[in-house]
């Protein structure tokens, strides 16, 4: 019997090993075309796969299922309906999302914050704060080892990972996008959607006039780019975030009043930067909007902030209070260390 358990961890552990090389080596022949978020789905494939025998080398159809909820709730078709969120002594380690690990390190820690319907919460601090975590741990992509998070009084661990994650707006970073799909289709996913509605919500975002022109001075229908792969777009690191911003345009109305937004970084220039304020504001009015700040003028214009320090939130409160606090915040704002 040793001798066989043996020779399965010899396998898994060469196995493992091999995919960890295919991993390196698709990231490294696909760099020019491969996002920050694709690698990061790809990682945590591996990771899923690693979890299956580490520690302990069990064989992977031994592990327990994953958690489910221990509560079987009927989840309203509106919910999240009012956007109230309660966040109390979250604790949450920051390798909890895969199975038979365990870590001594935390994402979060002691966490508390209580947002009402409708306001607008800028979650900002230091590189490696832990502020893209408290994020996370509402679409319980961390799972928490202490504390509880409602939403419009419904606690996240009797929900399924699944359906959460279908009812809450997100606006990432990075744009996930299948390159080799229409324009079309990672718009609309499911394909259901006239080109006229399509058209709207591009113009919203201001990115249909470009494609508009590319296609008028090619002699084409406007509409001719829609049916391109998403790969024969040229766009910048800010116009992926208006595209992000589309997509989350085009589900809102099947989702509920909760927006969960992670802001592109600093290196987004300030048209740019404008617009996905005017068309957050003008379009999620109503709705609860918990952002990871990048920009200041996102702080200035949130009505609730929290400052998160090596896993903490070290202050919390409106921007008249905290500016004149000599804290965190004013030393985020002083020195743009965002």
């Amino acid at each position: 019997m040793y001798a066989l358990d043996y020779r399965l961890g010899l396998v898994i552990d060469l196995s493992v090993a091999g995919l960890a090389l295919v991993n390196v080596a698709i990231i490294v022949t696909f760099t020019g075309s491969i996002t920050a978020g694709d690698v990061g789905i790809i990682m945590d494939k591996f990771r899923y796969i690693v979890g299956c025998h580490f520690p302990h080398q069990t064989p992977c159809n031994t592990v327990a299922p994953k958690s489910q909820p221990t509560q079987e709730h009927v989840i309203p078709r509106s919910w999240p309906y009012c956007g109230k969120i309660t966040q109390k002594n979250v604790v949450s380690d920051s390798h909890s999302t895969v199975e038979g690990t365990s870590a001594s390190d935390h994402a979060l820690t002691g966490i508390t914050v209580k947002v009402s319907p409708g306001q607008k919460i800028a979650v900002c601090g230091q590189t490696g704060s832990g502020k893209s975590s408290l994020l996370l741990s509402l679409l319980r992509m961390i799972d928490l080892s202490e504390g509880t998070i409602l939403i419009d009084g419904l606690d996240l661990s009797s929900i399924s990972r699944d359906l959460i994650r279908s009812r809450i707006i997100t606006i990432p970073q990075d744009l996930f996008s299948i390159p080799g799909d229409f324009i079309r289709r990672n718009l609309d996913v499911e394909e259901i959607a006239a080109d006229k509605k399509i058209v709207a919500i591009l113009k919203i975002v201001q990115l249909w006039s470009n494609l508009e022109s590319g296609a008028r001075d090619a002699g084409l229908l406007p509409t001719f780019y829609l049916d391109l792969p998403m790969k024969s777009l040229t766009l910048s690191e800010g116009q992926l975030q208006l595209f992000s911003l589309a997509c989350a345009l085009f589900i809102r109305l099947s989702r509920g009043k909760f927006v969960i937004f992670e802001e592109s970084t600093t290196s987004t220039d300030t048209q740019t930067s404008g617009i996905v304020q005017q068309v957050i504001h003008e379009e999620f009015r109503g709705y609860t909007i918990k952002v990871v700040a990048q920009q200041i003028k996102t702080i200035v214009a949130s009505d609730y902030i929290v400052v998160i320090d090596k896993e903490w939130i070290v202050e919390s409160g409106s921007l008249n209070v905290l500016q004149h606090n000599e804290g965190m915040l004013k030393f985020l704002l002083d020195s743009t260390v965002l």
